[in-house]
């Protein structure tokens, strides 16, 4: 059957009394249902689909109820339509009749409720797309079937509406501002969600249904005298039931359902969540030793295949020797704690809410799996504990993955065969869970040997994932115990939308492989020190990718890794200025940096050294760009960054080589308002820093520190400028593309102490031209400064010349050495050698 026009108007059908029966395969176009006069409108299709269109607005199906009746006896399921469109329904008198579930696959419906009777005549729901609507100021009379239960989970009451609920069934809501008079039945609680009752009136008993698990009440007030139901039928283990902050009324709720629940399981209070908990024959409610008989409730020891079961706060079942029965498993629930004090095989272990596992002394394993079971409600969560005493350790499987739980760790984790991930939290693609961590002097052990494929994770779930750390993860002296080819990943594959921090505390870590920080984790190495194994050579890969949104700080921390073709660090954020690395009090030797240019990296008063020969291996002429892949390198005011020369530190290869060279790349942005210094830590080795970049807006100092015997240089390159103040001592003028060319650089400020001299590159004239450089000088030469000058090559001879920039017309004479002389010449300062060759600022 099709109910439509094929020229996209509508189809009316008005239905002005008798009945109206719509069965079979119905097609809906743009159809119109007008009840008057008492009609009835029976609408129970075989199967309803809705004919797809164009985008014309108009095609959607109306039913209008004035006065009569629309029956639903079966409900009905839209099977496909035009995502965006909503059919409506509206009733203004009469009644609609629904006798099963109302559910749509794409377009939305709207039941608008301006008068009349909405009737339940057997269990029905309305789906995710199906509203109900109440206009402001109209009342809605609802009622259910005694035995039947109606579920709205889209209510929209106006202002002033109001809702009856009659018959004896079940109406579930969500949580809405409506007044509701209940005169008979009860009222259910359709989502999990939070809900205030206090605009409910009961007429008479109140009955309140707990339809959907998981919502909250926060208040016991006007529900004392109110009895609650459920239906457990199809729940398992460690469902939710119900969420309050009154401990009075999850009390109240659980006297109410105890009754109901179903053999295996039972209600238990954790917090502020009433939860269903499997119960166990086989199970010690009170402390005592794990293999003693009068432990257990059955009386002795259970054996092989038995699922057991620790429960009770307090209780303690504590191991101490002999060997542990193959049981099914052993849950640890309700506060209870299981303590392993000897060598032990565990069989699979659950650990409940707040259920504590305690490796208290032994080697114990965990080959058997270990389960966890989270309790969370908004920011509340608690989570059970995994902890491992100093001396202990727990042996783990090969890509052991730990969720759910909070680690304590003071002994030893140790991975023992093949190769595998280790990961501490994690989640599979679309699940979220929870995880936590600190450790005192602990140790994580890894045995394998795969290139790149072993090494742990920090908060690291397959990609779709969602890990939530509860508390910033703290690992104090920490020991990361690996083989050949470890290294860690942080963060990586978490939303960025899930912030977390982690701290390693004086932790000394030597690794080959490509660690990656990603996701929105903050990573904070203090007192620590980061290297490739003392076993590598110069071509081993040690690399860090810092990715998304991530943060990489060092705090007095070191971080020497060479690689002779590879990258140390690598910054890829996905936003560009993200600060990406941070250094304080800390030093850092990186080859080859690499990134997209959208990361930042900021120095507080740190050494960025540099290693490299003119001639180092696997580089031959090509010069090292420090700063490589960064955007811009931020030198905070009162702070300092040095870039220095070092010895190597993981190869010998040239180390007798007497220069020590490197660049700041063109399209660097040094920023801030600190000192940028260049120093030498090598005695008797040249050292050489070309600055490149013309986008640096520093207006910090530029300054060449250079203790006696540790000679070093700054060039500036064709192009390059510095925004601060430039200190003369030891900087020079270069052009890379073009040696016979001039060099033109822009300076804010140039700081001649007394006695130094800026070196300026002179060309003599060919025939009539003068080459020259351009230095543009805007501020005032410092006072008290000397302007001396020095020849390159050949001496000046009268008619060499070059221009030094533009100065301010009002600035001072700055003092010249002999045999220069300085006057003003209208916007002119004209320094003139007796000997005839002038030096022009304009």
């Amino acid at each position: 059957m099709y109910l439509a026009n094929w020229d996209y108007s509508p189809s009316t059908y008005n239905i002005e009394g008798g009945t109206l029966n719509i069965y079979g395969a119905v097609s809906g176009l743009h159809s119109i249902f007008n009840v008057t006069g008492g009609g009835t409108i029976v609408f129970a299709p075989s199967s309803y689909t809705k004919i797809t269109s164009d985008g014309n607005p108009n095609l959607r199906e109306f039913f209008n109820i004035t006065d009569g009746t629309l029956s639903l006896p079966s409900g009905f399921n839209c099977l496909a339509g035009t995502a965006g469109k909503t059919n409506e329904v509206n009733l203004s008198s009469g009644t609609i009749s629904v006798g099963g579930d109302i559910n749509s696959a794409i377009m939305g419906y709207k039941f608008t409720l301006d008068g009349g009777l909405l009737e339940a005549v057997n269990d029905s729901e309305f789906g995710d797309l199906v509203s109900v609507v109440v206009p402001d100021g109209k009342t809605a009379e609802i009622s259910v079937a005694s035995g039947k239960t109606l579920s709205v989970k889209n209510i929209a009451t106006g202002t002033g509406s109001a809702i009856s609920k009659t018959g004896s069934g079940t109406l579930a809501i969500a949580p809405t501002e409506a007044l509701i008079t209940v005169s008979n039945g009860r009222i259910g609680l359709a989502i999990a969600s939070t809900y205030d009752l206090s605009s409910i009136t009961f007429t008479s008993q109140k009955y309140i249904d707990l339809t959907a698990f998981g919502a909250r009440i926060d208040s016991i007030t006007g529900l004392s005298d109110a009895t609650f139901y459920a239906d457990f039928s199809a729940a398992v283990g460690g469902t939710v039931v119900f969420y309050s902050a009154d401990p009075d009324l999850l009390a109240k709720i659980k006297s109410d359902l105890d009754g109901s629940v179903p053999s295996g399981f039972e209600l238990a209070i954790s917090g502020e969540a009433l939860t269903l908990e499997t119960s166990s024959a086989y199970a010690i409610r009170k402390s005592g030793g794990l293999l003693d008989d009068g432990s257990w409730s059955s009386g002795s020891v259970p054996g092989d295949g038995i699922e057991v079961a620790i429960e009770g706060s307090g209780v303690v079942a504590e191991f101490t020797s002999g060997t542990i029965p193959a049981w099914s498993s052993i849950e640890v629930k309700k506060g209870a704690t299981l303590k392993i004090s000897a060598d032990a095989d565990l069989p699979p272990i659950i650990l409940n809410k707040d259920a504590i596992l305690e490796i208290a002394a032994g080697d114990v394993n965990l080959n058997n799996g270990l389960s966890c079971v989270v309790m969370a409600s908004g920011d509340d969560v608690t989570l059970p504990t995994l902890e491992i005493a100093t001396g202990a350790s727990l042996n783990v499987p090969s890509g052991m993955k730990f969720k759910n739980v909070r680690i304590r760790l003071f002994g030893s984790i140790i991975e023992e065969t093949n190769d595998g991930k280790l990961y501490f939290g994690y989640a599979n693609a679309g699940e979220t869970t929870y995880f936590a961590m600190a450790s005192t002097n602990g140790t994580v052990k890894t045995e394998g040997s795969g290139y790149n494929t072993d090494g742990i994770c920090f908060i690291c779930p397959a990609s779709g994932g969602t890990v939530n750390v509860v508390d910033d993860i703290s690992l104090d002296h920490f020991t990361y115990d690996h083989s050949k080819y470890d290294c860690m990943s942080i963060g990586v594959n978490n939303p960025v939308n899930v912030p977390f921090s982690m701290l390693f505390n004086a932790f000394t870590f030597a690794y080959r492989g490509a660690g990656s920080i990603g996701g929105a984790a903050t990573v904070t190495f203090v007192d620590s020190a980061l290297s490739r194994p003392t076993w590598n050579g110069p071509t081993s890969l040690g690399e860090w990718n810092v990715t998304d949104s991530a943060k990489l700080i060092y705090d007095n921390t070191t971080h020497y890794y060479e690689y002779v073709t590879g990258n140390s660090i690598n910054l890829r954020p996905s936003s560009s200025g993200t600060e990406s690395v941070i250094l304080t009090n800390s030093t850092v030797m990186w080859s080859h940096p690499a990134g997209n240019g959208n990361g930042m990296l900021t120095v507080y008063d740190s050494y960025y050294d540099c290693a490299y020969d003119a001639y180092a291996p696997g580089l031959g002429y090509t010069l090292p760009d420090l700063f490589a892949g960064f955007g811009i390198v931020r030198i905070p005011a009162g702070a300092f960054c040095a870039i220095r020369a070092k010895d190597h530190v993981t190869w010998d290869a040239n180390d007798d080589a007497t220069e020590r060279r490197c660049k700041v790349d063109s399209e660097l942005d040094i920023s801030g308002a600190g000192d940028l210094i260049v120093t030498n830590g090598v005695s008797g080795r040249y050292f050489e820093v070309i600055m490149q970049s013309a986008k640096n807006t520093c207006t910090g100092n530029l300054k060449v520190d250079s203790p006696d015997g540790y000679d070093a240089k700054l060039y500036f390159a064709d192009g390059a400028n510095w925004a601060g103040t430039v200190t003369a001592g030891n900087v020079a003028l270069t052009n890379l593309v073009d040696a016979a060319a001039a060099s033109t650089n822009t300076f804010n400020k140039l700081d001649l102490a007394a006695g130094t001299i800026f070196p300026i590159r002179v060309w003599k004239r060919n025939g009539s031209i003068v080459e020259h450089d351009g230095l543009n000088v805007t501020q005032y030469i410092n006072n008290g400064g000397v302007l001396s000058f020095e020849m390159i090559g050949d001496e000046a001879v009268i008619g060499d010349g070059f221009i030094l920039g533009t100065i301010g017309a009002d600035s001072k004479l700055p003092a010249v050495s002999r045999p220069w002389s300085v006057k003003r010449e209208g916007d002119f300062l004209k320094v003139r050698m007796s000997s005839g060759l002038s030096v022009i600022f304009k």
